[in-house]
């Protein structure tokens, strides 16, 4: 659990050592195109920044809400790479076979002034969701940041549709601190759900 913990804290410590880069760069940019192909799974997206210089990117998953500050659940993708000499730096998100549903939000800046926004939707295929029961953030695994997600949505964070199925372990129809604790049960000693 211990390690689980510093995994935890090095990933906040990382999000918000790439937040103030972003604001202490003053950057700009403009997005001139983000576009979602479901037959890859990507986001295609173009920037245009002063060429040769670091373009960084930041998309965020469906439901963030960035006015109070960015946390690491709700970051999809962060990137950074160099505009080319005509001053077009393009990103490819993979954002794996069951993307969340909904608005990504896109922000994207150069170190000449202000953010640039943008955003697109990832729309319902119709066909069956798939998760795993526990692994709220879907990254193959069932540990504390699971747990951590829980107890966020009950003090008022967003899950989305997908993530509230996979949080609520004891299939009693809510999220709350019983489910965070099945999953740290689950976590440190595999008892079952």
């Amino acid at each position: 659990m211990k390690k689980s913990l510093k995994k935890v804290i090095l990933s906040c410590a990382a999000v918000s050592a790439v937040l103030f880069v972003m604001s202490a760069s003053a950057m700009a940019a403009d997005i001139t195109s983000s576009t979602y192909s479901s037959s890859t799974a990507k986001a295609s997206i173009t920037v245009s920044a002063t060429a040769e210089t670091q373009v960084t990117l930041l998309v965020l998953k469906p439901g963030s809400n960035d006015t109070d500050g960015i946390s690491a659940s709700e970051i999809a993708y962060i990137d950074q790479t160099a505009a080319n000499s005509s001053g077009v730096a393009t990103f490819s998100v993979p954002l794996g076979s069951s993307p969340t549903t909904g608005t990504y939000v896109v922000k994207a800046g150069d170190e000449s002034g202000t953010i640039d926004t943008d955003s697109f939707t990832v729309s319902s295929s119709g066909g069956t969701t798939t998760y795993t029961l526990g692994d709220v953030n879907a990254d193959g695994g069932i540990d504390t940041t699971d747990a951590i997600m829980v107890l966020d949505y009950y003090v008022g964070a967003t899950l989305t549709d997908t993530q509230k199925l996979a949080a609520d372990v004891n299939k009693d129809s809510g999220i709350d601190t019983t489910d965070a604790i099945a999953i740290l049960d689950y976590y440190s000693s595999g008892k079952a759900f």
